[in-house]
């Protein structure tokens, strides 16, 4: 294999989305495996000094880099240095808690984002007593990819931040309008006045936003790992017929119909039936939303290899090729979309599909309709 589609293959690794602990840790082991090196840390610049936010050895965690040192003259200098066992022999004698660790040859990196330095990676070798001028151009290479992945993972960190701050702040005063706007709306019901219309309108954009918000918290929680589930045996069928109840109120200009195509009796599920029923409505709105009101979305149920297969189709705009790998990626709204809606829907489905091990699949062609088929495994009772 070639060093350039090694660092290919490794620079494919940071496509999908990352926290920064993830980031740190696969920058880490891909940079090993390039130099050939056993161990690895990186340490990143916070509050004037570098912090070591991954390492996989204990022992360099219990070490602070000396202002001063190697680490703070490549941070500073921007040039990598590579230390062979000499060297190596004269650090470990000004930090004797290192003289455990049997590192021979060390490379050392700055991670540097245009005119910035965030940080340093260092890849250490056990056996190797110097690390040659290839490893170390391949290094170089590949931390510019890695110190692009960090900023985005960092980036990323702050986004989700700022829309979990955001979302709970909405929530009490939305839940505030909400209420007077259903006075409103039960008062002029009826009426033929003019502002009757008004707070009709008032009344779905409130909605709307409600979900918005609702989506924008669960998508924290998921990121978190703070979303509860209650997991329970559940019938599906009666969730499903939920589900379509609650999408022909949202929608009742289009038509919705179900066909149970179950030979056997079982009809039941583990798993969170609230967290399904709301995986099904969401699919269901966004097929009447991407549907003309002439076409009917068609739903079906049936037993696959021992799971339910639900499946909900529609006649639509349908999805590009272009965006269809992408549509499970969170916020992702596709190319020229402009419709309602942040790109959460579908990412959501996932995280809970999975959640209940089982799938999601999307086909879908452009200006021909979308289906969407759910398997959940069935509990045998």
């Amino acid at each position: 294999m070639t060093t350039f589609k090694k660092i290919y293959e490794s620079v494919l690794k940071f496509l999908v989305p990352l926290t920064p602990e993830q980031t740190y840790e696969t920058i880490v082991h891909e940079a090993i495996r390039l130099a050939g090196g056993e161990h690895g840390s990186i340490l990143i610049e916070s509050d004037g000094k570098l912090k070591r936010v991954y390492s996989m050895h204990s022992i360099l965690f219990r070490n602070e880099p000396e202002k001063g040192g190697i680490r703070y003259e490549v941070f500073i200098s921007r040039q990598a240095r590579v230390l062979d066992a000499k060297q190596i022999e004269r650090v470990k004698e000004k930090h004797p808690n290192l003289k455990s660790l049997e590192n021979r040859a060390a490379i050392i990196l700055p991670l540097v984002y245009q005119d910035t330095s965030l940080g340093i990676l260092s890849v250490i070798a056990l056996h190797n007593e110097n690390f040659k001028k290839r490893e170390l151009e391949v290094l170089k290479i590949f931390s510019s990819f890695a110190t692009l992945a960090i900023q985005r993972a960092q980036a990323l960190q702050v986004r989700d931040l700022f829309i979990s701050l955001a979302a709970h702040e909405l929530r009490t005063p939305l839940t505030t309008i909400n209420s007077y706007t259903q006075l409103l709306y039960k008062r002029l019901q009826g009426t033929n006045i003019p502002e009757s219309g008004w707070v009709e309108e008032l009344r779905w954009e409130v909605e709307r936003l409600t979900h918005l918000v609702s989506d924008l918290l669960t998508t924290n929680a998921i990121q978190t790992g703070e979303l509860q589930y209650r997991m329970q045996l559940s019938d599906l069928p009666e969730i499903i017929d939920r589900a379509i109840n609650a999408a022909s109120l949202s929608h009742p200009n289009h038509d919705f119909s179900i066909k149970k195509k179950l030979i056997r009796k079982e009809t039941v599920f583990w798993g969170d039936p609230e967290k399904i029923f709301q995986v099904l409505t969401n699919v269901l709105n966004n097929a009447a939303k991407f549907s003309p009101t002439t076409e009917k979305i068609k739903a079906t149920l049936n037993y696959v290899n021992g799971n339910f297969v639900v499946k909900i189709q529609d006649k639509g705009t349908g999805i590009s090729k272009d965006d269809l790998p992408h549509i499970f990626d969170e916020f992702y709204k596709g190319k020229g979309n402009y419709r309602s809606g942040m790109g959460l829907g579908l990412f959501l489905a996932k995280s809970i599909i999975d959640k209940h091990k089982g799938g999601i699949k999307v086909t879908s062609k452009k200006d021909k309709g979308t289906t969407v088929a759910i398997n959940l495994p069935i509990m045998k009772v």
